[in-house]
Parts: structure tokens; sequence; C-alpha cells
């Protein structure tokens, strides 16, 4: 699931998270579409943390994963 954006001040991008990343899981449940997000994120509240992991592509198609813990607002 591409990153399209953030609101402003979010935590995700805070927390070094960028637009264009690929969401691919938080708290090591792997996330494919918007549903799995919000079942993940079903009980969850504010201050909680994640760890979400991330696939960012770089120059000359280059991939790396990447791992943020996010403050959940």
């Amino acid at each position: 699931m591409e990153i399209t954006g953030f609101p402003p001040g979010s935590n995700s991008g805070k927390a070094g998270v960028m637009v264009g990343d690929i969401l691919l899981s938080i708290n090591h449940t792997p996330v494919c579409t918007i549903d799995d997000l919000k079942i993940d994120l079903l009980f969850k509240k504010k201050g909680d943390k994640v760890d979400v992991r991330i696939l960012r592509k770089g120059f000359w198609g280059s991939q790396k994963e990447m791992d943020f813990e996010v403050t959940l607002q």
C-alpha cells in the first residue's frame, strides 16, 4: 500500500516515513489494503507505539526495507 500523504504535523512523517514509501506491515502484521490497516489499528489508542515496516525505492531501481517506531496521535 503506497503512502500518498500525511496530515499536517503527522507523527509518521516526524518518524521518517515518507510519501511514496510502500507500507509493508504494522507490528509485524502484513498490510496489503486499507482494510488491513484499519484492522491493525482498531484496538490501538492515542499514545500507543507501533512498529512500521516500509519499502523505500531509491535511485536506479534500488529498494530498501526500513523500520520505524511511530507514536499514534
